[in-house]
């Protein structure tokens, strides 16, 4: 297991840790409520698919029963029911208050791609001996009674395909070709997925990505074909790519380099549930993006933008302030913000991608473009916000845009599967923050495997380097 601080340079030559003392991890400072008090993080297991008879049904099913259960959904996606306290309403943190010292809340992350045989499991029914304990009575045939049916049924909800994935690995004279456009075709003329490769030449594209009937959409895959092109739009190669997890290896005879450039965008949800910890993410997020600036290597031009968001109704809906290589503008935009508003539990999520998507100046060529998504609660669940979202996504994936979400305490299964699968097809990772910290309200456990529990400045500062200098 990765000890909380690690002494690896998280970038490789672009960045180093930040200093620690022997008393602990993180600066010194005030200490924070129940802050670790010089203790790191400890290593916590999560639960494999061999457990998902007992740990599955209390980390996984009793919150889904909670939502797809014991409590009702209005048509705005609202929960209804006794013991239900998921109001966002109210507010407090955020600017106008005492700054806190980075380095104190914890978090860990789980990347599906890396782990497709376990998401993939998640939609299957368990075996006799592991059958999972019903999560609503018997006699109501309303309501999903395991595991995979609740996944289903999320699946259909949202109507998001990702099983039937098809990843690509591209490289050009023995390295990785960078920021190369690739095109997944079916039987008609518009292309079923875009995508672009990433530091390491990964690229993953979908067939049915968008579409309720997603089982379907995987048994009954069309016959695909998979084109490479440049920035002009010529073919470099084409042929047919693998389903499954072992990616496709393309090489490619010419590719045009990227651009020594990093976008780097944190688009935060800053409705009155995340008060109780929107002053750490700052502090911890502020902490990342200077450590980016400091270290990061003369030839990387590092370009920040924050946005925020809240719901509709409140005295913003999403306000971004774009890219920009003054990073010590960008500080100040973040630390300036603070929580209020929302009043019902789904937020405008679905405004906020797509304003950050569409309407932001990304780099026509990067390195990286990494969208890291900090929340408590998923989109509306509603047509037109499900339409929205089915646009947006795949513009994203197109763009090379990473979306690597960041769950904060209050988050549900259902914002867990949305966001889940958000990263699954930009290629990003899943992120959670974890009550080692003892700082905001509890933390639910995720439906993943084990996972290792590091401090979350140094965590994002690791996940951006293998962005930008490889895995």
């Amino acid at each position: 297991m990765r000890n909380a601080r690690s002494a690896e340079l998280p970038l490789g030559s672009m960045l180093s840790p930040t200093p620690t003392s022997d008393d602990g991890p993180g600066p010194a400072g005030p200490a924070a409520p129940n802050q670790l008090q010089g203790k790191p993080p400890r290593g916590r297991r999560g639960f494999g698919p061999q457990r998902r008879g007992q740990r599955l049904l209390w980390a996984t099913l009793v919150a889904g029963a909670a939502i797809l259960g014991g409590c009702s959904m209005d048509n705005d996606g609202r929960l209804d029911g006794p013991g239900w306290s998921g109001d966002s309403g109210g507010g407090n943190g955020g600017g106008g208050q005492d700054p806190v010292p980075p380095g104190q809340l914890t978090a860990a992350e789980w990347r599906d791609l890396d782990n497709w045989a376990f998401w993939l499991d998640l939609f299957e029914p368990p075996a006799e001996s592991q059958k999972d304990t019903p999560v609503a009575p018997p006699d109501d045939a309303r309501q999903p009674t395991s595991v995979h049916e609740l996944w289903l049924a999320m699946e259909s909800d949202w109507q998001t395909c990702t099983r039937a994935r098809y990843p690509v690995v591209v490289s050009h004279g023995g390295e990785p070709a960078v920021d190369v456009a690739l095109e997944l075709y079916g039987a008609g003329e518009d292309p079923l997925w875009r995508a672009r490769t990433d530091v390491a030449g990964r690229a993953e594209l979908f067939a049915g990505y968008v579409g309720a009937d997603c089982a379907a959409a995987a048994a009954l895959l069309p016959e695909v074909s998979l084109f490479v092109r440049d920035a002009s739009g010529e073919v470099l190669w084409d042929g047919v790519p693998a389903l499954g997890a072992e990616p496709l290896e393309v090489t490619i005879q010419t590719a045009q380099p990227a651009a020594a450039t990093l976008d780097l965008m944190f688009l935060v949800d800053t409705t009155g549930s995340m008060g109780d910890e929107l002053r750490y993410l700052q502090a911890e997020i502020g902490d990342v993006i200077e450590r980016v600036r400091d270290d990061a290597d003369e030839d990387l031009t590092v370009r920040v933008s924050v946005g925020f968001y809240r719901d509709e109704g409140d005295d913003y809906v999403v306000r971004f302030f774009d890219f920009t290589t003054n990073v010590d503008q960008a500080l100040t935009n973040l630390s300036r913000q603070s929580s209020a508003g929302g009043g019902d539990y789904p937020e405008a999520v679905h405004t906020a991608l797509a304003e950050a998507v569409h309407e932001q100046s990304w780099s026509a060529s990067a390195t990286a473009r990494l969208l890291f998504l900090v929340l408590d609660a998923p989109p509306h669940e509603r047509d037109d916000v499900r339409q929205q979202l089915a646009t947006t996504v795949p513009a994203a994936a197109a763009a090379g845009i990473r979306i690597v979400p960041l769950a904060a305490s209050g988050y549900d299964i259902v914002t867990e599967y949305v966001i889940r699968a958000w990263a699954i097809v930009t290629g990003g990772t899943f992120l959670f923050l974890t009550d080692d910290s003892g700082i905001g309200n509890p933390h639910r456990e995720p439906t993943v495997g084990d996972y290792e529990v590091e401090l979350l400045n140094d965590l994002l500062v690791r996940v951006i380097g293998d962005y930008v200098n490889g895995p």
